[in-house]
C-alpha cells in the first residue's frame, strides 16, 4: 500500500502509475484519502492538490471528475465530484489546518449549488451526474443503481457540508451557524425523499447491490 501511494502522489493524486494514463481521476483519491493520511504527512500534497482542483471547477460550481483537468470532458459525475468535499473535511479532520477549509470554503458551495439545480424526473434531489456509478461492479452497474448512489452521495455532501460549516462558524462567526443549519436541513430533507424513492415497505432497497445497501447508510 505505501508503494502504490508512493507510485500515485508525484504531484497529484493519480489514479495508477504503470500505464499511460496516470491521470488525476478524483473519485480514486475520495476513496483512498483518509487512508493516505495515515500513510504520511499530505497536508501540504493535499492543499497543493485542491487548488488544482479548484482551477478546473466550471463556471456553474461543477467540479471535472480530473484534477489538473487535462484531458476529457467528464464533470459533476457522483462519488468523484464530491472528493473536493471529501477530502477537505478529512485532511482537516486527520491536521486540524483550517488553512484546507478557508481555502476551499466557496468553492464547495458553489458545488453544492449547482447540485440543487438537479431537479427532474419528479424528484428535487437527485446528487451529480452517473457516468462511472458503481464502477467495475460485479453485480451490474444499471442507471437506476448509478442514480440511486448519486443521491446517497448527495446526502454525503449535505452532511459534510454541515461539519465544515460548523468548524467555520468557531473561526468566523454566525454567519457559518446558519449555513450549517441549512445543509443540516437539506440532508433531512434529501433523507426523506431517498426513503420514499429507494426503500420499500419490508425495508429493503428498490436498488439491490453491496454498495447501494452500504451508501444507504449515510
Amino acid at each position: 500500500m505505501l508503494w502504490g501511494q508512493r507510485g500515485n502522489f508525484l504531484s497529484v493524486p493519480t489514479d495508477c502509475p504503470q500505464r499511460d494514463e496516470r491521470l488525476g481521476w478524483t473519485g480514486d483519491i475520495l476513496a483512498f484519502c483518509r487512508a493516505a493520511t495515515y500513510n504520511a504527512d499530505v497536508n501540504g500534497f493535499f492543499c497543493k492538490w485542491l487548488g488544482d482542483v479548484r482551477d478546473g471547477q466550471r463556471e456553474d460550481g461543477a467540479f471535472y471528475d480530473l484534477a489538473p483537468r487535462v484531458w476529457g470532458n467528464e464533470v459533476g459525475n457522483a462519488a468523484w465530484a464530491e472528493a473536493a468535499l471529501v477530502v477537505t473535511w478529512n485532511t482537516y479532520l486527520m491536521y486540524g489546518d483550517l488553512r484546507i477549509i478557508e481555502e476551499n470554503y466557496d468553492a464547495m458551495e458553489r458545488f453544492m449549488q449547482q447540485r440543487a439545480t438537479q431537479v427532474f424526473d419528479g424528484y428535487k434531489y437527485n446528487g451529480g451526474g452517473i457516468t462511472h456509478g458503481d464502477w467495475l461492479a460485479p453485480e451490474g452497474n444499471e442507471p437506476g443503481k448509478k442514480r440511486c448512489i448519486a443521491v446517497c452521495f448527495y446526502a454525503y455532501s449535505a452532511r459534510l457540508m454541515q461539519k465544515i460549516s460548523e468548524v467555520m462558524a468557531k473561526y468566523h462567526g454566525k454567519k457559518y451557524e446558519q449555513k450549517a443549519l441549512e445543509y443540516k436541513t437539506l440532508y433531512t430533507n434529501i433523507k426523506k425523499e431517498f426513503q420514499t424513492r429507494y426503500i420499500n415497505s419490508d425495508g429493503t432497497l428498490a436498488q439491490d447491490g453491496q454498495t447501494t445497501y452500504l451508501l444507504a447508510q449515510i
